[in-house]
């Protein structure tokens, strides 16, 4: 009844094979950066699900009807949206109340110049750092063997557990990937962007600074003064942000056709 394509590559495919009239399902294109490469329009496509209003243009430019265009977010996990008891979190993972709470991230695979960040930020004794190295178990060993057992630094590999972390953190410090850009506005966290891959990421990166959304740190050695300059966690939740994403492209599939006639 439905396919979901949330990467160009597999939509062309299933464009070609709507247009020979092989398959009639319903193919729905979810955008997960927030920009849109030329590999995405296709004229078979019934529903273009998109991050970010700016993104409505590029389509309706290309020929895209408007009614095909929903703007409902990046899919995420329902758990960015539910409410935790932030002191519980603090007792779980044994954190200190009176430091700020720095989370780093490269993504799965742990990329970007997470090391160095690490080496600029260590000396601050006002952070508490915790660095998720995703599956890069060289990135996870380099830093176990420099800063094992320092007091302010919490180490970890793959989790599942990142809502929690979130949580807790103060500031992310990320590649702008677009599904953990996407989480941490949900989180309405602060956010310093490090190492964007050339394409996507350096478009997600754009989007960010255009929209007030985030620091750029292109030098590492500059984010202790970065981190002086951060509003509150408190401040208003972005209207960039889509918490249910998830929940709102589901009923979306399920309704079918009858939601935009």
């Amino acid at each position: 009844d439905a396919i979901v394509c949330t990467h160009s590559f597999p939509c062309v495919c299933i464009n070609l094979l709507k247009k020979l009239k092989i398959i009639k399902s319903n193919l729905f294109a979810i955008i997960t950066d927030y920009s849109i490469n030329s590999f995405w329009i296709n004229k078979n496509v019934d529903y273009y699900i998109i991050p970010h209003k700016n993104l409505e243009y590029g389509l309706i430019k290309n020929n895209i009807p408007q009614k095909k265009i929903k703007i409902l977010g990046i899919p995420i996990d329902a758990k960015f949206n539910m409410p935790l008891n932030k002191q519980e979190l603090y007792d779980k993972y044994k954190i200190p109340l009176d430091k700020t709470i720095i989370l780093i991230m490269g993504g799965s695979l742990g990329l970007g110049r997470i090391e160095e960040c690490v080496s600029d930020l260590i000396e601050n004794p006002d952070l508490f750092i915790i660095i998720v190295c995703g599956k890069n178990k060289i990135l996870e060993n380099n830093l176990c063997d420099n800063y094992l057992g320092c007091p302010n630094l919490s180490i970890l590999g793959y989790v599942n557990n990142v809502h929690e972390l979130m949580e807790l953190a103060d500031c992310l410090i990320c590649k702008p990937g677009g599904l953990t850009i996407a989480e941490a506005l949900a989180k309405n966290i602060n956010i310093i962007t490090i190492s964007p891959i050339p394409g996507q990421e350096e478009e997600n990166n754009k989007f960010l600074l255009e929209n007030n959304l985030a620091v750029y740190a292109k030098d590492t050695t500059k984010i202790n003064d970065i981190l002086k300059t951060l509003p509150d966690k408190d401040k208003k939740i972005s209207e960039h942000a889509y918490p249910n994403s998830a929940l709102d492209i589901a009923n979306l599939i399920l309704r079918g056709r009858s939601c935009l006639s």
